[in-house]
């Protein structure tokens, strides 16, 4: 492989180590990959056909994000004895063929031939060009120039005619400015424009920039973005990881522009740092608006997965006029601002609608160098994670560390870390199987760094395998490397028969312990799919709302959960381990989904035996259960009954069809063991009390009655709540009475 690039005498050396490490690193693929997988997008098999030399990533994009201490505001002493990675908000622009990559909180920025090799350039003071040390980086592209802006910060603007050189940046506005998580966009006609807002209140902002000066000038265009009571995504997780989405939208943020055939895309994202970090998008034919909500949305989310969270990015198009979606992603171990850079396949269809590629989102994908034939099609390149959940051992542990499963569980958050950082430090996983080990990811952890700047830091270390446990063999050699590569995806150059592999240290940087947070071993297995899960789904009184269950199928390592609005658009996808049932609140209120249940193991992926619509309670006819509806308060489902309702607002809502409305007897089938215990009943707002003689006991059914009067169709809400007496909810039961 030839890299050309131009380079200063100071890092010829390193471009030498680079290009070594490169040969012997990732593998050029010749392939020709055929229909063999189930594409996000899609209800057919559909992986995409390439042919060629092509370059193989796998995300978390593995770049040298930088060593920090965490930016949160914290007890001093927490914040003072930790060191962080932090890579964020990327910005990424074409310059003369090549690619320049720009992240919050590092000391330099990145370049690229072919988006998956990537150089680090760093200028020889952060004076030369002090945004980099700001959040939220914008770049842009104007005829022979490359024009640079950190989003966040007071610094003005800067711009190079050799971005090769990280010491040529040079200030072209007047003065410094300021504009939250600023993103540029350069129109049509040539104008240049500034989107920017990083705010509570759901605005995102749109101004001119005097080309002349750079610097915003005129009337700033605000749009409000968010309506979280209707799109489930959009509402904010608490904490780390999570799937319950609440009724606030959090900070609006990370907005950017792109046009396609005439057509703007307004993106923005929501709703925090976490896994639930996703991207969304208006439309308009005008860029001043007014802008309409696409009818499929989120345009990126992937809540699961190794590395988790898909939002404030960048959306371009390559060399190649192929879309990508560059993204952070939420690590979060010890800080919130602990993130990494991802990138997904993006496409516009005919139709105009964008949407991006999450399914299997961190398994090696490829970068065609070429205009895609099927912008739809996966670019997953058919490898099955072969490590997942697989017994491990470890030559130690360290005392305030996780065990060493923590390195296989597929999830970036947690890490296993030895007893110290020495040279012999080793980890091993048993595949369990003789498998072809074809590619691995070894994503290095940060464990009591003794300091955050190390000039030369480089993470050495050598994969080996073995068929037996006892004899081994080299796989990768990275004893030599040169690079301070965090999550360093490998091709195998030559594929091997293994069952065991054992990564080995030799040099861990900044003076910490030797740490993974993830083994990530590639290939084939040699024995037999799993079968697809026999499942069923229930859409809950509030429709933002689905619970998926499943039946745990034999030899299966996970599920992959695939919604969408079309039948062959099932483009949301989340995997799943450990677990036959999840409850997503992703949905919009007012769209229609459908669902497929998808598994997978060692030895390959198996698409759902069928396509089903989402169908919730206000569908069913005539009785709907206690259970299926929205639980508040302190209510609590369990045994076939809703319970808690002796707390004072406790109770539960239904969403039921009224058909063509008009007078009903809704019939509540209960239990309690309290004389004439009295509950609220509340349907479509109107209120009246109802009286539950006793039964006997807390599990002994009976039933009361009462008239409501409902409207037509199935937007009518039925509510009880407990007014401080104890009653268990069964069901209830709608009967038209005769006019």
């Amino acid at each position: 492989m030839c890299i050309k690039i131009k380079m200063l005498i100071e890092i010829t050396s390193v471009l030498g180590s680079l290009i070594k490490s490169i040969m012997q690193t990732r593998l050029w693929l010749l392939c020709v990959m055929l229909a063999s997988a189930i594409s996000a997008n899609a209800s057919t098999a559909t992986i995409a056909e390439v042919k060629g030399e092509v370059p193989v990533y796998c995300n978390p994009l593995n770049l040298n994000y930088q060593v920090q201490r965490p930016n949160e505001e914290r007890d001093p002493k927490i914040k003072n004895s930790l060191w962080v990675r932090e890579g964020a908000d990327p910005s990424i622009a074409i310059f003369k063929g090549n690619y320049y990559l720009f992240s919050s909180m590092s000391d330099g920025y990145w370049q690229s031939e072919n988006l998956v090799d990537w150089i680090s350039l760093k200028p020889s003071s952060i004076e030369k060009l002090p945004g980099l040390r700001r959040y939220a980086p914008t770049v842009v592209t104007i005829g022979d120039t490359l024009f640079f802006k950190d989003g966040n910060g007071p610094n003005p603007v800067y711009s190079t005619q050799t971005p090769e050189d990280p010491d040529s940046w040079k200030q072209v506005s007047s003065e410094g400015w300021r504009r939250p998580d600023a993103q540029f966009f350069l129109d049509d006609d040539g104008k240049l424009w500034i989107n920017y807002g990083c705010f509570h209140d759901g605005f995102l902002f749109l101004q001119a920039m005097d080309m002349n000066d750079f610097i915003p000038k005129g009337e700033s265009h605000k749009f409000f973005m968010p309506d979280v009571k209707n799109r489930g995504w959009e509402g904010v997780i608490a904490g780390r990881r999570g799937m319950d989405h609440r009724d606030s939208h959090g900070w609006v943020e990370g907005g950017q522009l792109v046009k396609n055939n005439g057509t703007y895309y307004y993106i923005y994202s929501l709703p925090g740092l976490n896994n639930a970090y996703a991207n969304g998008v208006y439309t308009s034919t005008n860029i001043l608006g007014p802008y309409t909500y696409q009818q499929h949305n989120p345009i990126t989310q992937k809540l699961t997965g190794f590395s988790p969270g898909s939002a404030h990015g960048e959306v371009f198009k390559d060399r190649y006029g192929n879309w990508w979606t560059l993204a952070l992603s939420s690590v979060w171990t010890f800080d919130r601002f602990e993130r990494r850079i991802s990138l997904f396949p993006t496409s516009i269809d005919a139709n105009g609608t964008l949407l991006s590629d999450t399914w299997l989102g961190d398994y090696p994908t490829m970068v065609p160098q070429e205009r895609r034939s099927d912008p739809a099609a996966s670019l997953w390149n058919g490898m099955n994670l072969l490590s997942v959940n697989r017994p491990v051992k470890a030559s130690s542990t360290a005392t305030d560390a996780r065990p060493a499963e923590a390195a296989v569980d597929e999830e970036i958050m947690t890490f296993w870390a030895a007893a110290s950082g020495n040279e012999g430090e080793w980890f091993e996983v048993d595949l369990q199987n003789v498998c072809t080990v074809e590619a691995v990811q070894a994503n290095f952890g940060e464990y009591e760094l003794k300091t955050g700047d190390e000039p030369d830091a480089a993470i050495r270390y050598q994969v080996l395998g073995s068929i037996d446990g006892k004899n081994w063999f080299s796989i990768i050699d990275k004893r030599k490397n040169m690079e301070d590569r965090p999550h360093d995806f490998t091709m195998v150059q030559k594929p091997v028969k293994a069952r065991y592999v054992r990564l080995v240290n030799t040099y861990t940087p900044y003076g910490g312990k030797f740490a993974l947070r993830g083994l990530r071993v590639f290939g084939k297995g040699h024995g037999a799919k799993a079968a697809a899960p026999e499942f069923e789904v229930e859409r809950k009184g509030d429709r933002r709302k689905m619970e998926v269950r499943w039946e745990l199928v034999e030899g299966a390592d996970g599920y992959v959960v695939r919604y969408g609005q079309e039948t062959d658009r099932l483009y949301l996808a989340n995997q799943f381990y450990n677990t036959s049932s999840v409850v997503i609140s992703c949905l919009e209120n007012e769209k229609e989904y459908f669902i497929t249940v998808d598994a997978f193991n060692q030895n390959g992926y198996t698409a759902g035996n069928s396509i089903v619509p989402v169908v919730s309670a206000a569908r069913k006819a005539g009785r709907y259960e206690a259970e299926a509806g929205e639980l508040f308060g302190g209510a609590t489902a369990g045994g076939g009954l809703v319970h808690g309702l002796h707390q004072d607002g406790a109770g539960c809502v239904l969403s039921v069809d009224g058909g063509s409305g008009g007078t009903f007897e809704l019939t509540i089938a209960y239990a309690t063991a309290l004389e004439n215990a009295r509950s609220e009943l509340i349907v479509n707002g109107k209120s009246q009390n109802v009286v539950f003689p006793v039964t006997g006991s807390w599990n002994e059914i009976k039933q009361v009655k009462q008239t409501v009067q409902l409207k037509p169709g199935n937007e009518n809400r039925i509510e009880i709540k407990g007014r401080g007496q104890g009653v268990n909810l069964d069901w209830l039961e709608l009967t038209a009475k005769k006019k």
